[in-house]
This record gives structure tokens, sequence and C-alpha cells, in this order.
């Protein structure tokens, strides 16, 4: 098994790709681990954006959803 480390992406998301590849393309490992406690690759996790605009664009019910829908 290649050795896996944990990136973060230009696009601000983590993958766990082989040393080898990241250090090639410039990329800092991350301390946060890069397999999961059965052996598998940790799954790639996006960017979590955690502006206001983005939690109040969404309705949160289907009855917030209704409102939106009669304006």
């Amino acid at each position: 098994m290649s050795e896996l480390v944990r990136v973060r992406l230009e696009n601000g998301g983590h993958a766990s790709i082989s040393a080898a590849r990241a250090q090639a393309l410039g990329l800092k490992p991350l301390k946060a681990p890069a397999r999961l406690r059965d052996g598998r690759p940790a799954p790639f996790k996006p960017r979590a954006y955690k502006s206001a605009v983005a939690a109040t664009s969404a309705p949160s019910t289907a009855a917030d959803a209704a409102e939106v829908q009669e304006d």
C-alpha cells in the first residue's frame, strides 16, 4: 500500500492522495488522517461555507418553502 496523506486542494476541499503526488504538486500535507479506521482512504471533503447568505437562502422547512412559492 502506498503512503497516503491528506491535503487541501485549490477549491478548498480535502482529499487523500499519495505522498509522492502531493510532493510533485507542491501540496503541504495536513495533520488529518488520510485513512479511515478500516484502512480505506478517507473520502473527499468539500469546503464548507459559513456565510450567512448560504444559511438563510434556502428554506429550512416545507412550510417556509410554501411561503416562498406563494410570493
